[in-house]
């Protein structure tokens, strides 16, 4: 694509966020004095089995839909951000008619780059209908990237092809819930809708299911944490969860049953489990192998980031929408979610998955850091002490207790601290010898007895050549004593492998996460990788992922040096 289409590609992208162009329609449910006369809603999850979709591009933006009766009108599903962290909920006020997902949208722009992905969904995946004052609730799609997706692309005003990249495609079975959403989002739109009489797919075929199924078992993981008995636990998209099992040495997964985000799992003081995530989903079982049952949460707009149980039976929640972090109590046998405090999020959220709050239960106190607070709490909500702590686009816990975070944009260094967050020590402190590296941000591990802290770095090199002996160019685990000045280049990181877990990392080892989902580990100083956790395509019972509704998705970059809208994308 040359530079000038590159241009043109990027202005229409904008003007189809902003619906300002003749042929796009006005679908966003913010805009109800653009609707039609008659009308029904539209409303569609899509789930990527993948923690990246390209470089720059974390999720969809937006759902191009095709009108089989007219095919002058572009509609767009956008991704609803109302009352909501991020999501991957899409909405739309449509006319009655017929329609098909023709694409899958994304963009984003970075000073002067624009990045583009845009994946065509092929027409065997299905139709469906919609009708006035009726709901058409099309579940979730998941979508499968089939190849090795890009960790970087050199931006240039050069000519360029775009990227293909090959992907499957799947409709969920499962009802969506998306009433209850749809009604506290938008309660005097959703007062028209016929919540008794929903439309749906034209048809569901049984290769739709066995390829769902697949996709399942070979799910991306979600943030790692441990639970209260230490057991390490990777909650995951469409309601999976995989958990290390101690007796067997092995990662097991869960099926919770549900198609919803999973971002957190307690323990009860019976020995059971209590499951929570997006749109209030609150989920508890006897053990991991057992049935799953859904518990009343507090909310379709509350995504949970933390549950603890207590031994009397209250269960509290540390939940995130939009603009607050939540901190809420159950009391047993009690459906009422209680309020306990409300911190306000002043600051940029990242994206799904980096937790902005943190939450823990010690000596019957509860201690959340939020807004760049440290804050103590008695089990009956009242405030006992308040700290001046640091902001946060990412936070995890060690196994030995350390927190460690990610600095939010003012301050993207990273930092540990090893008494529960009052204080925190800056890991990266620019030497002389490392004055010739650029730093990248991220987790970092951090080593109790030794002192020394490993991250996963790719350094920019600066000045001649002869430096290049002295700094790697291979993205590699880098190492450095607290109190020395020597840095210490190890094992050559796997391709697409570019971030440390903290969580899982420990006992010699070094846990790093993929764009595609693995959890690869390898000795602190060592060169060789294990797999523990692969998401790859492969076969599954007689069939591939390969197997489903395929196409190639479409990435492309550019400079944008004459062209700017400032709007703000729903990407």
């Amino acid at each position: 694509m040359n530079h000038f289409a590159f241009r043109t590609a990027a202005v229409l992208l904008a003007l189809t966020a902003i619906g300002c162009a003749s042929n796009i329609a006005r679908t966003s449910l913010d805009e109800p004095r653009y609707f039609p006369d008659e009308m029904g809603i539209v409303a569609l999850q899509v789930v990527s089995n993948a923690s990246r979709l390209a470089p720059r591009l974390d999720r969809w933006g937006g759902v191009q839909l095709e009108d089989l009766d007219d095919d002058e009108t572009e509609y767009y599903l956008h991704r609803v951000r109302r009352g909501l962290v991020d999501s991957d909920f899409f909405l739309g006020a449509l006319p009655p008619g017929q329609y098909r997902l023709k694409a899958l949208v994304a963009g984003t722009q970075f000073g002067e780059t624009f990045y583009a992905l845009r994946a065509p969904l092929p027409e065997p995946l299905g139709t469906f209908t919609t009708g006035n004052d009726k709901l058409t609730d099309l579940g979730t799609l998941a979508f499968q990237p089939l190849g090795p997706l890009p960790t970087e692309v050199d931006v240039t005003e050069d000519d360029s092809e775009p990227i293909l990249l090959p992907f499957s495609v799947a409709r969920v079975r499962g009802e969506g819930d998306f009433h209850e959403l749809v009604s506290e989002l938008y309660p005097r739109i959703s007062a028209s809708i016929d919540a008794g009489d929903r439309l749906g797919w034209s048809q569901l075929a049984e290769s739709d299911k066995e390829m769902a199924d697949a996709i399942k078992r070979h799910i991306a993981p979600g943030p790692a944490h441990r639970t209260s008995q230490g057991v390490p636990v990777l909650p995951s998209r469409l309601g999976q969860i995989y958990w290390f099992d101690s007796s067997a040495g092995t990662w097991q997964r869960s099926d919770t049953g549900v198609n919803h985000m999973i971002d957190y799992v307690a323990t009860t003081p019976a020995g059971g489990l209590l499951a929570v995530g997006e749109r209030g989903v609150v989920l508890e079982s006897e053990r991991w192998d057992a049935a799953w049952r859904r518990l009343k949460g507090p909310g379709p707009t509350h995504e949970i980031a933390w549950a603890h149980v207590h031994p009397s039976g209250e269960i509290f929640l540390l939940t995130r929408t939009f603009d607050f972090i939540h901190l809420l109590r159950s009391r047993p046998g009690s459906t009422f979610w209680e309020p306990i405090h409300r911190f306000e999020v002043n600051y940029i959220w990242r994206h799904k998955g980096r937790q902005v709050a943190s939450a823990r239960v010690e000596a019957d106190k509860l201690i959340v850091l939020a807004n760049g607070r440290y804050h103590e709490f008695d089990l009956d909500g009242e405030l006992l002490e308040r700290h001046r702590s640091r902001r946060f686009l990412d936070i995890a816990r060690q196994a030995n207790g350390y927190l460690v975070i990610e600095g939010d944009v003012s301050s993207v260094d990273p930092r540990y601290s090893t008494d529960g967050g009052l204080d925190w020590i800056a890991a990266h402190e620019v030497t002389d010898e490392e004055s010739w590296v650029v730093q990248e941000s991220g987790m970092i591990y951090v080593d109790e007895k030794s002192g020394e802290w490993t991250v996963a770095n790719k350094p920019q090199i600066k000045g001649d050549f002869w430096l290049r002996k002295h700094f790697p160019h291979e993205p590699r685990l880098r190492r450095k004593h607290r109190w020395s000045r020597q840095v210490e280049w190890h094992a050559i990181l796997p391709e697409g492998c570019e971030e440390i877990d903290p969580v899982l990392s420990g006992r010699g080892r070094i846990f790093v996460r993929c764009f595609d989902g693995r959890v690869m580990s390898t000795r602190a100083d060592g060169d060789e990788w294990s797999l523990e956790i692969d998401t790859l395509p492969r076969s599954t019972t007689g069939k591939t992922l390969e197997s489903g509704h395929r196409g190639e998705a479409e990435f492309t970059t550019g400079t944008v040096t004459t062209v700017y809208i400032p709007v703000f994308l729903p990407f």
